[in-house]
């Protein structure tokens, strides 16, 4: 852990990686209670509005990697982070303009995993032109105990007991209930920090065989 503490840009990507990770969990978490309770979807309308999330890794998973392995995987990253926060927010601001629907959310999430698509397409080919081959390993365990956390320590949804449903997006008196049905606000805050980070993320500090000075490769 050490010699990755030394290697600033992996810092950033860790940072950024757990914010977003926080914010993933959350969002699913609390689109599922908005659905059920603010608009009462069915058992049906459920099970589209958790296919829509995953739909574009069945239908265009191979097309996604082949375009991003034609771009530099940093601003992919960064525009996708950032186009995912700008989704999240539109939820809110459809319940305002009463127009947030079933049908919308469904728009919404299917947009939501398109851009996940992207980003994970970049993120799992981003890490090794951070960290040396050698560090490869305990790298990927200190993003995957991060997202272990953020999976473990995500909110019950029976915390949120039957005042949820009736209470209204965003007049609720507490935060914590305005996290469950503003879910934008959430997932959008946590996507959008975690975007400056990584955009922040500096070409690998990496040793070439024979050389004592790291060199850095373009991302």
């Amino acid at each position: 852990m050490s010699r990755l503490a030394q290697l600033p840009g992996y810092r950033r990507l860790w940072a950024a990686a757990t914010v977003s990770s926080f914010g993933t969990y959350v969002t699913a978490l609390a689109l599922q209670i908005l659905a059920a309770v603010t608009l009462h979807a069915t058992a049906t309308q459920l099970g589209l509005l958790n296919a829509a999330r995953w739909l574009p890794y069945l239908l265009i998973g191979l097309l996604a990697g082949v375009l991003v392995d034609r771009y530099r995987r940093k601003p992919v990253l960064v525009g996708t982070d950032l186009g995912r926060a700008a989704l999240l927010c539109a939820v809110p601001l459809l319940y305002l303009a009463g127009r947030l629907s079933i049908p919308a959310l469904i728009v919404v999430v299917a947009a939501f995993g398109t851009l996940s698509l992207f980003f994970d397409a970049a993120d799992q080919s981003f890490l090794p032109r951070l960290v040396p081959a050698r560090l490869l390993t305990p790298a990927n365990a200190r993003l995957e105990q991060s997202d272990a956390v953020a999976q473990t320590a995500r909110p019950d949804p029976a915390a949120c007991g039957p005042s949820c449903g009736r209470a209204s997006p965003g007049c609720t008196g507490t935060a914590s209930w305005r996290r469950w049905h503003w879910p934008g606000t959430s997932g959008s805050c946590s996507t959008a920090c975690s975007a400056p980070s990584t955009s922040c993320t500096s070409c690998a500090s990496r040793r070439p065989a024979g050389s004592g000075s790291p060199r850095c490769t373009s991302a």
